[in-house]
């Protein structure tokens, strides 16, 4: 007989009643038969606890609590489950998600993690595909470089024991600060697909606070992890944490609300490209990874500024042995054989969505060269 571990989804609540249905409908909706799910209430007065009395499946409390860390502690105690899994109140899970990382814990994983769909005010969406590797998390500031959602990820019951509660003191990253723990400690199994949706929209906790003066306080507790980086990579992160915290400080630009955010990000991204532009100006023979249209807008930016690529490395067997832009394909297996162009001691990953796959390759060809 085949076996079915069981999931138990814990949804934190307070006041969420219009869309605390379609997520609970969103579970019940799974093709997967071995699931528990766990509302925690911190003492709704808007029709949730009606709602949650017409589901006779869901096990529920309702009661004042210290915040949604607290309710997702409480959550889990009540739990049973093998696989734990969060479902905020106003989000809800993809159809198929469970069957899809069920697989991947019989494999042997202990932590999956996908992609999330970001649902905006006017309906448009747009996916959330995060790193899973701690170096590149703990740059929250960059966009969507950590998963903005637990529904984006599962995990064996080890896991939580093993890192902890949540913070009750943390009333905003709580996720994020448990990914970091987590990827300090367990392998994060990223899987191509797309596990849940999350509203980032007007009148959600997470929308809404990043507008007050405080916005940035929630991610001042990253810098302890700060220690747990290679010594060359401190700098850069500690660098790129002031510069985003004293931009942020500017009166005018906080002013200006979420209308800055853009501006901010293309502030940081122009900011990382000269960092990265000064970075290669010191390096040796160097390879572009993914002979792309990413990978050519890399290369035109090298020659504006006088940076030599000796050469593209791509997967792809039908670029082998042929020249993009004027400039040599190789299989990744040539950094190691030399040859023409020589061995690079630095390679320039060219594409974000294939970031962590390139980066694993590169590992497992032993290259010893500085990856940027």
């Amino acid at each position: 007989m085949k076996s079915y571990p069981k999931i138990s989804v814990i949804t934190p609540s307070l006041n969420k009643c219009g869309y605390l249905g379609q997520a609970i409908e969103s579970v019940l909706g799974q093709d997967y038969p071995s699931f528990e799910h766990i509302v925690v209430d911190g003492g709704s007065t808007d029709g949730t606890i009606e709602l949650l009395k017409t589901y006779p499946h869901i096990k529920w409390i309702s009661a004042p609590d210290n915040g949604q860390s607290d309710a997702m502690n409480k959550g889990f105690i009540m739990s049973g489950g093998e696989i734990i899994t969060y479902l905020n109140a106003d989000d809800y899970f993809e159809p198929g998600a469970f069957s899809t990382v069920i697989r991947y814990f019989q494999e042997g994983e202990k932590f999956v993690m996908g992609r999330v769909r970001v649902i905006n005010d006017d309906g448009g969406s747009w996916i959330n595909d995060p790193s899973v590797m701690f170096s590149e998390m703990i740059q929250w500031w960059r966009p969507a470089i950590f998963c903005f959602n637990p529904t984006g990820y599962f995990y064996l019951r080890e896991v939580q024991d093993t890192v902890g509660p949540f913070d009750v003191e943390n009333h905003y990253t709580m996720d994020y600060d448990f990914l970091l723990k987590s990827s300090l400690q367990y392998r994060l199994k990223k899987i191509d697909a797309v596990l849940g949706a999350y509203r980032h929209i007007r009148d959600t906790k997470s929308r809404d606070y990043p507008l007050s003066d405080n916005w940035r306080n929630p991610f001042i507790f990253s810098k302890k992890y700060w220690r747990y980086l290679p010594t060359t990579e401190i700098p850069y992160v500690a660098a790129m944490y002031y510069y985003i915290i004293y931009v942020k400080e500017n009166r005018k630009l906080r002013a200006l609300g979420r209308a800055i955010d853009g501006a901010k990000h293309r502030l940081i991204r122009k900011t990382e490209d000269a960092l990265m532009l000064l970075k290669l100006w010191r390096a040796g023979r160097i390879a572009i990874f993914g002979a792309s249209k990413t990978g050519g807008e890399f290369l035109q930016v090298f020659r504006r500024v006088g940076i030599k690529v000796e050469y593209f490395i791509d997967n792809n067997p039908a670029l082998r042995g042929k020249q993009f832009m004027g400039v040599p394909v190789y299989y990744p297996s040539h950094l190691l054989e030399g040859g023409d162009g020589g061995k690079a001691t630095t390679v320039v990953i060219a594409s974000m969505g294939r970031r962590d796959e390139m980066r694993r390759l590169l590992k497992e060809l032993n290259f010893t060269g500085e990856i940027i």
